[in-house]
């Protein structure tokens, strides 16, 4: 079967390996010149560090991202560096890493930091 995947970004190109392994002849269309598609890095002249198109977050315990980085060998390039997480709000900086520091937020009422403290535990 020939099948079309427009867009060569994380899942267009997942899809195409996945459905490729069933023998089915895949043809990607991607209207720029190169792969990755918000998830691409653009770096400017005078970066030390390159940046992605859109901003993306694995979690540590996505076991499909993870299954697919291990089934294309990738497994050893995977790094999940210890990050900080900051928000900038009226002119300060508010450490946004821990359950201590949601409750410290106080631009929040208790009970919303309380609520967002609750629905992270969940989602994670």
């Amino acid at each position: 079967m020939k099948i079309a995947i427009i867009g060569a970004g994380f899942t267009g190109l997942a899809a195409g390996l996945k459905l490729s392994r069933f023998h089915h002849q895949i043809i990607i269309f991607e209207k720029n010149n190169s792969l990755g598609g918000l998830a691409e890095t653009f770096q400017l002249p005078s970066w030390q560090w390159a940046v992605e198109k859109h901003y993306h977050h694995w979690f540590t315990n996505d076991k499909f991202a993870l299954n697919l980085i291990k089934e294309l060998g990738l497994a050893d390039n995977l790094v999940f560096p210890k990050t900080e997480t900051s928000l900038f709000l009226h002119d300060r900086i508010y450490p946004f890493n821990t359950p201590g520091d949601v409750l410290n937020f106080t631009p929040l009422t208790f009970a919303e930091r309380l609520l967002t403290g609750f629905i992270t535990a969940y989602l994670k």
